[in-house]
This record gives structure tokens, sequence and C-alpha cells, in this order.
């Protein structure tokens, strides 16, 4: 199997963990084919130009910053309003453990100073030398993103972390670590725009109510889907067992839920919903080899990739896309800072950085999930196991949104990487535009 490009911050396992911790402790702790390809750097994607300020602030306070620190008390806290945006900046000295560390946080909407906001600053700096350690920049409303600044032999070097992967690492900026302390974040987008992708790392989607909407709507009947093995609801609304056609007491799994969903999406266009023995074509031209092959109708190691497949295509027709042959047409296979690994997809433990490239890449889609673990003895082989609906969004108030639906019910992307944290997880893209009218019970 091919080794993915990205990389944990802990140089542990793959399996991220990130709590709601505070910017404080972020910041002592040492850090260890779907839309078109968006321009790299900050400067041709705009993304420098709106992100959260705090320099005036960083400028206005530098003398703290560079002070010697047993002129500083325990603790100071300022509030400073800056010319350029108007926004109040608090800026705080918090001494922890062995460190000095000036936090510069802006103001919300709601005149509160959110330690979790893009765009707060922090420096640090060593409580017994006095030495600037690094300085530390929120680039989303997330503590796993976020860029660091460190001094290295009269340069600067810059680590950057996306939802808990390091995505860049020691990154040359070619001027004294000093002069950055004081100066726009602008001017680091700038001088590493031809290496770093800040249209990603700092972008920001516009509000999508549709997806929202559709969020809700499947919130709103989840009570009313039961849970069943092996169970979805056919192509007349009669509950059945995928695997027999015959009836079943009623409820859906995995494979059935995802239908519930994307059956909503197809009775919207056509007035109608899909048949289960058609979602259940096999595609084996198309995905494994001679070996998994040969264990096709024992162990269907590949049913929840064909599934999700065929749900895909089945909307894709019913927009009047052409009938495309191939399975794969809808697979989502470039994501920057990952690699795709064919038929398996991409780790799971990288859920969030990979939703959230594709909320800002193409915006009102969602996408079904298909996890691939190892599974079964004699012999163990890559088996799809899992079925999730995925719907990636930015809400209203521009916060990006991921909810997570498996087998009738919400859960979360922790929820995913506590139990597939390890594994893969191959994801089909699914337009939802023309309406959504769920089966309802």
């Amino acid at each position: 199997m091919e080794t993915p490009s990205w990389k944990r911050t802990d140089g542990a396992s793959r399996r991220i963990r990130i709590g709601l911790i505070s910017l404080c402790a972020l910041l002592v702790c040492t850090a260890g084919p779907v839309g078109a390809q968006v321009p790299r750097g900050g400067e041709r994607s705009g993304a420098a130009d709106a992100f959260p300020k705090t320099w005036e602030a960083r400028l206005h306070y530098q003398t703290y910053v560079r002070a010697p620190l047993s002129r500083l008390p325990a603790t100071r806290k300022h509030i400073y309003r800056q010319i350029e945006d108007g926004v109040a900046i608090s800026f705080r000295v918090v001494r922890r453990g062995g460190s000095v560390i000036y936090l510069f946080l802006r103001e919300n909407e709601l005149g509160s100073f959110d330690l979790l906001s893009r765009g707060n600053t922090s420096i640090k700096r060593d409580a017994v030398s006095g030495r600037l350690e690094y300085m530390t920049v929120l680039l989303q409303d997330h503590p796993g993103c976020y860029a660091r600044l460190s001094p290295v032999e009269g340069k600067t070097l810059l680590d950057i972390v996306f939802f808990g992967i390091q995505v860049h690492q020691a990154v040359s900026v070619p001027v004294r670590f000093d002069s950055l302390i004081a100066a726009p974040f602008r001017k680091v987008v700038e001088l590493t725009g031809d290496r770093v992708r800040w249209d990603l790392l700092l972008g920001r989607g516009a509000p999508d109510p549709g997806l929202e909407a559709l969020v809700e709507q499947v919130r709103s009947q989840l009570l009313n889907l039961s849970d069943l093995d092996d169970g979805a609801y056919s192509e007349s609304g009669e509950p059945v067992f995928i695997e027999t056609g015959t009836p079943s007491p009623g409820g859906v799994n995995c494979s059935g839920f995802a239908k519930w969903v994307v059956d909503g999406l197809h009775f919207a266009l056509t007035g109608r919903y899909l048949d289960v023995e058609q979602l259940k074509e096999r595609w084996p031209e198309h995905r494994g080899n001679r070996w998994t092959r040969r264990l096709e109708a024992e162990r269907d190691l590949y049913f929840g990739l064909d599934w999700s497949r065929n749900l895909a295509l089945a909307v894709h027709r019913a927009r009047g896309g052409r009938v495309a042959s191939d399975p794969e047409h809808l697979d989502v296979r470039s994501i920057p800072f990952l690699d795709y690994v064919e038929d398996i997809g991409y780790p799971v433990a990288a859920l969030e950085l990979l939703s959230f490239a594709l909320a800002l890449r193409s915006p009102g889609t969602l996408y079904m999930g298909s996890v691939s673990t190892e599974y079964g003895s004699s012999p163990s082989m890559r088996q799809h196991v899992h079925l999730v609906v995925l719907i990636p969004y930015f809400a209203a108030d521009g916060r990006f949104r991921l909810a997570v639906f498996e087998r009738g019910r919400e859960t979360s992307v922790e929820s995913l990487i506590s139990r597939y944290g390890d594994d893969y997880i191959h994801l089909v893209s699914v337009r939802t535009s023309g309406g959504f009218q769920p089966m309802r019970f």
C-alpha cells in the first residue's frame, strides 16, 4: 500500500483526538477528481487580504514583548482598538511554567474574546533567558489549525499544522524573526506564497444555506429511522433486506441509510426512489485484483465502495449528466497535502482536512464515505466495512461545519476517528442542487 504524504504532529499513530483545549495550552506545548484546482499563494487567491489582523496591536505593544522580563508583572491585560479594521484586540501577558506568553485575541461579533478565533496571535518567550521562541497564528477557528514562526540562525522557519496534520515543515522565511513580531501576517504569506498553499490554509467559504438546510432536514427525520442489520427501503418505499430483497420489519443499516439520504435527492429530481438491486451492481473490472476477485462472492470485499459509487452515479444521471460507464467518475481523487490510494481513499485521521478542502472547492456537495480496514482471517484482507454520509459546509456564521451521519444517527468526526483512526475512507461526491425530499415515515 502507498505511504500517505501527511504526517501527524505527535509522531505517534495516525489517530487524532483534538479536544477543545485552550489556546494557551496549545502554544506552550511543542507541536511536533472534484472541482477545479484553485491557484496557489495568498496573492493570487486574495486569502491574505481577508485574513483577520492583529499586527497593529502587536506594533502597539511590542515594547512589552521586547522588554526585560523582570519589568513585567505576573499578568497584564489591555484592550487596543485597531485603526485599520476597527476591531478591538485583547492583549494579555500570561506566565505558564517556564514560559511567558503574549496573547493577542480579536473581539468577535458578540463582543467577547474567543481563544479559538482565526487570526489570534501569540508570542512565546523563555521565562529564564527571555529569548523569543516562536510566534503562533491561528489559521482557522480550530485549535489544530495554526502557523508557527521560529527564529533560526538569523532567519525564520515556518511550520504549519492544519486540522492536526503537519502540512508544511521548516519553510524558510528570508527575514529575521524580530522583523515579523509587529509585521502584518500578509508579509509571511507574500514571502512564502510560492511554496505554501495559503489559498487553502486561509480559505473561508461562503455560507451554504442549502446544505445547512439539508442537514437540518436529515436531523429532523433521524428519530423515525430505526436500526436494522441489512435493512433498507425499496423503490416503492417498502422496508426490505438488502441481500435478499425480501420484506423486513423496517429500519436501515449504514448502506440503507446512505440510500435513504440519496433517495431524497433523487426523488426531488425524478419523483422516484432508487432500486436496491441496481445499487448492488458490482464493478470488479474497476477495483481490486486477481487475489480479491477470487473472494468476490465469499467476502464481498468492495460492497460499500460499489454501493457508494452507484448511489452517486444515479443522482448524476438524474441531473442529465452523461451516463458514465466508469463508476469512478465521481470519486474524490485530488486533495492538497494528501495522496489518494486507489479504491481505498484517504486516512480517516485526515478527514477534517479533507472535508474542509472539499467544502472550499466544491460547495453544495455531500459525500458517501466507504470505510475500509483490514478484516477477516484466512486471509486477512482490506475490506469496505462501513458507509457514512459526510456533509461539509460553511455555516451562516462563516465557520466550517462537518455533519457526520451513519446508520440512522448523527455522530461526529471525533467518533469516526476514535473507531477507525488507523483505517482509510473512500469518498464519492454527490451534488445536492435540485432539492431534497426524503422518504418520511
